[in-house]
């Protein structure tokens, strides 16, 4: 592909990349919002209890804010960029209706005075109270999504393993900062691989050969537009319900 047409291409994703983000800010704080709020489940296993808080874990933690913008440096098969893309949106739908449906609430620890306690201790605050969207844990979702968007993106193998080593690192983070308890990791990274493994299979049924990838992503997303009206129209009513559990 000419320099010129993969910068454009570029500079597109990036569009994408904002408006994606905006809208599920949005959409994460109001679910999470009202989750906070429904009685809460204790999944809590006595392995949790005996994972340590290691404060230094939120550096790490904190990574998968910045992860997800390392496909779109590295990416030079915008189709599999796109697959990515939609994975995030079939992950997130039943995540967020799980989060509805089954809201686990964990209690958080107390903590000293270090720098890397304080900086803990604002994510604690700045979260839901007591707490919510934890099963499965989007940390742990986006990491291993954000690796499988950067296979086979040109990177040598140490820079795969480099990246998945980063989505390992992140999502044990989550445990050691006690911001996640095991189930939520361990489905999250079910999640994401099953979330990947249909992406594929809508992509390929959906897009054509002759489709660029600025072009594929624009007749996806309009090919999903009822579902996403559908999923919208069933989250609003969820919120209407008692959970399950």
């Amino acid at each position: 592909m000419p320099e010129i047409s993969r910068d454009r291409h570029r500079a597109f994703y990036v569009k994408i990349a904002v408006l994606f983000y905006v809208v599920w800010i949005v959409v994460i704080e109001l679910v999470g919002r009202f989750a906070a709020t429904l009685p809460g489940i204790e999944l809590t296993t006595a392995l949790d209890r005996r994972i340590p808080l290691i404060p230094e874990f939120v550096w790490v933690y904190q990574l998968c804010y910045y992860f997800p913008l390392l496909p779109l440096i590295v990416a030079t098969d915008w189709q599999r960029f796109n697959r990515g893309l939609l994975a995030l949106v079939v992950a997130n739908l039943p995540a967020l209706a799980m989060y509805l449906i089954m809201p686990v609430h964990i209690a958080r620890p107390e903590l000293g005075i270090s720098f890397s306690e304080r900086v803990l201790h604002f994510i604690y605050t700045t979260d839901y109270q007591p707490s919510a969207n934890k099963l499965p844990s989007l940390h742990v979702i986006f990491a291993w999504l954000v690796y499988l968007m950067c296979l086979k993106q040109g990177l040598p193998r140490w820079g795969e393993w480099a990246v998945g080593g980063l989505a390992f690192l992140i999502s044990v983070s989550t445990l050691f900062v006690k911001q996640h308890i095991i189930y939520d990791v361990a489905s999250g990274t079910a999640w994401a691989f099953a979330a990947w493994w249909l992406a594929g299979k809508l992509y390929e049924h959906w897009r054509r050969p002759e489709w660029d990838g600025p072009t594929a992503v624009k007749e996806v997303a309009r090919r999903m537009a009822p579902a996403l009206l559908i999923a919208a129209a069933l989250l609003i009513i969820l919120t209407r319900i008692v959970p399950i559990f």
